[in-house]
């Protein structure tokens, strides 16, 4: 009895520090967003302070792949509309080759073959073997429909006007399965350009204000750079979609960032004037 009371209170101690760190984690934005705290948030330790960064660049692609969600649903409908304004999409290709050839997935190009055997998609000199779609995500569920496999002809194959529903599918799957790895993507690339950007932006203030004979501690001016960061990150990630792709309005969150960490170092030199 004791034990599962032990459990039962760890859960619950579990769930209430997670709740308080995303409590404290939405507050620090909102904190950040007013230069007064500064003094008090680099007081933080370096690394929470990183972890606050982070935190913030998978938060805020969160947010925006969920707003982009209503678009993959409404793609085959999009496509649909798009292919309904072709009359004709056909490809006429010539295809010779010495040897099979592997593109993955069971995707095989092998003009010498007369029938499908292990492959998913086969092309040969004169027709295509295809099976579902499904066998080149799972060789378990393509067992349940080895006999399922259809023969085209190049001209049956290759007029993509006629064969749009089934073009369309696999375009959808394609954007659904390629969707997360864009977003792990985008994910290293955020995290790594606003750590990059943070630490100049500090270096080069902390250059210039010991030029000046002002002496600040980089680690303090670093996490002043990240924190003062927020709004840049805020606006650069969930509102790059709503704004057109000219290089003046792009740099606008950067010279919003740079007005809020100037604004950051005018204040923290209180405390180092005192």
């Amino acid at each position: 009895m004791k034990v599962e009371e032990k459990k039962e209170g760890f859960k619950a101690f579990e769930v209430h520090k997670s709740r308080k760190n995303i409590l404290k984690f939405l507050l620090t934005i909102l904190k950040s967003l007013n230069p007064d705290s500064y003094p008090k948030l680099i007081k933080r330790s370096t690394k929470e302070t990183y972890s606050y960064l982070i935190m913030l660049v998978l938060t805020c692609l969160i947010i925006s792949s969920l707003t982009l969600t209503p678009k993959l649903i409404g793609l085959p409908k999009e496509l649909e509309n798009s292919f309904s304004k072709v009359e004709l999409l056909r490809l006429n290709p010539e295809i010779k080759t010495r040897e099979s050839v592997n593109f993955g997935l069971g995707i095989v190009l092998n003009t010498n073959a007369k029938n499908i055997s292990e492959e998913n998609l086969l092309i040969t000199s004169n027709r295509v073997f295809k099976k579902p779609l499904i066998c080149m995500l799972s060789r378990e569920l393509c067992a349940f429909s080895k006999n399922n496999v259809k023969e085209f002809s190049y001209e049956e194959f290759f007029n993509l006007k006629e064969r749009s529903s089934e073009l369309i599918r696999v375009i959808t799957l394609l954007a659904w399965l390629v969707a997360p790895v864009i977003l792990i993507l985008l994910f290293i690339f955020y995290t790594l350009k606003y750590i990059l950007i943070t630490a100049i932006v500090a270096l080069i203030a902390y250059l210039i204000t010991k030029w000046v004979k002002k002496e600040y501690e980089f680690k303090k001016l670093l996490k002043l750079s990240i924190y003062s960061s927020t709004i840049m990150v805020l606006v650069d990630v969930l509102g790059k979609q709503y704004y057109p792709a000219i290089s003046f309005i792009t740099l606008i969150p950067f010279l919003i960032y740079i007005a809020f960490f100037t604004i950051g170092i005018i204040i923290i030199s209180g405390e180092y004037n005192s």
